[in-house]
């Protein structure tokens, strides 16, 4: 218990004891069973008012939304939004901010349904409704999962669960489908057996549920999984009682999904006629239900299957035909999808120039959902930031109402309260001023990455916009393997830059877990050699290693691999033609030194100061661009592993620099 405990307690006592009575606001919390309400009936006390008819529109735009007709729904609900809104009926309102969301999301506009989920858990949250909160977060997390945030929506799904396995008065029965989201982001993640052990557990929660959406799901996912792992009978039986179970229960859109995976199962295995026959189903019923992202997806994997066929034509006309329905509805990653599909059915063809012209449309579709991306992580940091404030003006206003209740009492306590004050205030300072450099910190960060978003990779990618330009130009040939070999340095900057800036700026953000452990160091730097060896061999630089024997340094080796593989990276960048670099380490105390020394040109000292504040940007020899984050970034991760970075350099003649790694005493060898 600090200080500041004691001194609320003190003051806590004699409040208590010294005085008759105290009043304190009303806590007015909102009413679970109100859900029912929005469903069906009034349930609010009045009669015929802007409610019922909300509740009516509500209702329809339920309706639509389920049969795919997302612009319908999207006018009911916005109708039913106003009519909530002149009652003030705040749980309605935050339930169609959640079905507007949804809607957004199944048309793949994630930034506007982003907007409207957290505006539906603003509302659940001040009337308190854990229940309603539940599918919030759970709607909140299948977003970020279209962000492809996995982070993020795995951490919305798993709180999703901890909330409804801790309500004990929590009846709604979804536990199975939270359950498989868990899974599902772990599919996606790659991490096959984590998935695996989250789709078991929800199977084995089947026999107790009476969830029978959430039990199909279950099955789905199973089929998906065994399908992947070539387990072929057991992935059939799960996919085709999946199907059933969905069609009892009149769940279409579910059918239809189902059909389009057993196709794909179909397809996978070379058993085209069957793949069609499902495709065909899928393609049917969603005609029948209205449902068009479901028919857009299935006419795209029956092209594809007409493409392993050969049948060109027939593929083409398939394609096209979702391409109607994806531009329409505004499915952008489905459109990115069907885009290189038509590239490739064209170019077989022998239709180049249209060829081309997809594959333009594909990068400038994928470019947009990517700015989107971006633009939702900008507004993600501004809300932040914005949150953050005005959690610090409600902290201070709770404490000036607090301290006009206990006016009437200072007689009591004068001399406590007054030494309270200090300390509160002094303390409320110390904290604001860790809150603002913290803020101060995340907004620097935010401007850094933007501005390099902005203006380091604008270069690249317009070279990337003139290789296409190029190949427009060609009629007749195609010169892939040349202009890839011109433009694979550009694009391998890029990535490196992009990797950079994401380690910058989970360092930044507080995001980072370090894990230390034993590393061979000799290993990592002899592989991470050899990976560069082909960039060192193009300027014929000569790479010499001296390396004390089986050195043993305990650190955490992802971050210890970046440290290096920049540093090695910029003195390859900056030594001209037939230059030399040498690498070798040392031992000093408990620490390995490892310097990178080459004779390339050099730092100028004016530069020196600011080299490791991301200010500094130079070109390499053969004008390499940098973004002057990359000596910043490896300074700031020596010092999380527990070592530091530091360099000597002079103009025209070389650079050395040299960082720090904790040895691994237990495991170091002897040389």
């Amino acid at each position: 218990m600090n200080t500041l405990d004691v001194v609320c307690l003190i003051i806590a006592f004699f409040l208590f004891f010294g005085c008759d009575r105290v009043i304190f606001p009303d806590n007015q919390k909102g009413s679970p069973d109100q859900e029912t309400v929005i469903i069906s009936g009034n349930g609010s006390g009045h009669e015929e008012n802007s409610g019922t008819s909300g509740r009516i529109y509500y209702k329809k735009g339920k309706n639509f939304y389920n049969s795919g007709n997302i612009d319908s729904a999207l006018w009911y609900f916005n109708h039913a939004y106003e009519l909530f809104e002149v009652d003030n009926e705040m749980l309605q309102i935050a339930h169609v901010e959640r079905m507007i969301a949804m809607s957004y999301w199944n048309r793949g506009l994630y930034l506007d349904a982003l907007k409207h989920i957290d505006e539906a858990l603003w509302r659940y949250k001040e009337l308190d409704s854990t229940r309603f909160l539940l599918a919030a977060y759970n709607t909140k997390g299948t977003i970020m999962w279209g962000l492809s945030d996995y982070k993020a929506a795995l951490d919305l799904f798993i709180k999703t669960l901890y909330l409804y396995e801790s309500d004990t008065t929590n009846n709604n029965g979804h536990i199975l489908r939270y359950v498989n989201n868990i899974g599902m982001v772990y599919l996606d993640w790659g991490d096959d057996e984590t998935a695996y052990n989250y789709f078991k557990q929800a199977e084995a929660k089947v026999k107790e549920s009476s969830d029978s959406v959430g039990i199909a799901y279950t099955w789905l996912n199973l089929g998906i999984y065994y399908e992947k792992k070539g387990r072929s009978f057991e992935a059939m039986e799960m996919l085709n009682r999946a199907k059933k179970l969905y069609n009892d229960i009149s769940d279409y859109n579910g059918v239809c999904l189902c059909d389009i995976r057993i196709g794909e199962f179909y397809s996978g295995k070379g058993d085209y006629l069957g793949a069609e026959k499902s495709f065909q189903e899928a393609i049917k019923r969603s005609e029948q239900h209205g449902n068009k992202h479901r028919n857009a997806f299935a006419h795209y994997h029956l092209a594809e299957n007409d493409l392993l066929q050969g049948h060109y034509s027939r593929a083409l006309e398939n394609s096209l035909i979702s391409l109607d329905i994806s531009e329409n509805e505004h499915y952008k990653e489905l459109s990115s999808l069907l885009y290189s599909q038509l590239s490739i059915i064209y170019e077989s063809l022998g239709e180049i120039q249209k060829a081309l012209e997809m594959k333009k449309k594909e990068i400038a579709v994928q470019s947009d959902i990517n700015n989107a991306k971006i633009e939702v992580q900008h507004n993600i940091l501004d809300l932040a930031y914005r949150n953050q404030l005005k959690e610090n003006e409600n902290y201070q206003l709770r404490k000036e109402n607090l301290l006009k209740q206990k006016t009437i009492y200072l007689q009591y306590v004068v001399v406590f309260l007054v030494l309270g004050l200090l300390i509160l205030i002094l303390s409320f300072y110390i904290r604001m001023g860790k809150r603002k450099k913290e803020l101060q910190a995340a907004v620097r960060a935010k401007d850094k990455i933007f501005s390099i978003v902005a203006h380091d990779l604008r270069s690249p990618v317009g070279a990337l916009n003139n290789m296409i330009e190029i190949l427009s130009d060609e009629k007749n040939k195609i010169k892939y393997r040349q202009l890839l070999k011109e433009y694979k340095p550009v694009i391998a900057a890029s990535f490196s830059m992009l990797d950079n800036l994401l380690v910058w700026a989970k360092a930044n953000l507080g995001k980072i877990n370090v894990s230390p452990r034993s590393v061979s160091l000799n290993d990592l730097i002899e592989d991470t050699g050899i990976v560069y060896s082909f960039h060192a061999e193009q300027k014929n630089i000569t790479v010499m290693l001296d390396l004390e024997p089986e050195t043993v340094v305990y650190a955490d080796k992802v971050l210890l691999e970046t440290i290096f593989r920049n540093l090695l990276s910029n003195a390859i960048k900056f030594t001209g033609t037939g230059g030399t670099i040498r690498v070798s380490t040392q031992r000093h105390q408990d620490s390995e030194i490892v310097s990178i020394a080459d004779s390339g040109v050099g730092i100028p000292a004016s530069a020196q100061s600011s080299i490791f504040k991301g200010t500094f940007h130079s070109y390499g020899t053969r004008n390499e661009r940098g973004a002057g984050l990359g000596l910043m970034l490896c300074k700031e991760l020596a010092v999380l592993i527990g070592g530091d970075l530091w360099f000597t350099s002079i103009e025209g003649t070389g650079s050395t620099f040299r960082f720090s790694v904790p040895c691994d005493q237990g495991n170091r060898k002897p040389g």
